[in-house]
């Protein structure tokens, strides 16, 4: 059990780690209205991982608090670096040629995974 445990905190650990819709949602609420709003939407978003971890654990109680909590927690501390740098860098990120760039970029790797899905076979 303990052994199913940590491994199942360790795969949670790298997904929270990983770039998601909240990173992007946190850095985008940072890049349009500053430090404030992205502190506000990295609280919105962790109390809302905190109110599904709780959920999903209802069955199994001794564990879905300590588990829930830790990972808002590793998700508050994740988020909060998040906006930390995104207001370090919000100077260089709000030029325009660096703005194209990342629109571009983006458009890329969307246009990349739309030709991708289209030619993938069932």
């Amino acid at each position: 059990m303990t052994a199913a445990l940590l491994g199942f905190a360790l795969a949670a650990t790298l997904l929270i780690l990983a770039p998601g819709p909240d990173s992007i949602l946190v850095t985008r609420n940072c890049l349009r209205g500053g430090r404030r709003i992205g502190w506000f939407t990295a609280t919105g978003t962790i109390t809302g991982l905190l109110c599904w971890a709780l959920a999903a654990g209802v069955p199994v109680r001794e564990f879905s608090f300590p588990l829930g909590a830790w990972f808002a927690v590793e998700t508050a501390i994740w988020l909060g670096t998040v906006v930390w740098l995104v207001d370090r860098g919000v100077g260089w990120l709000s030029r325009s040629r660096v703005q194209r760039g990342l629109e571009r970029i983006t458009g890329l790797v969307l246009i990349g995974l739309g030709l991708r899905l289209a030619t993938e076979s069932r």
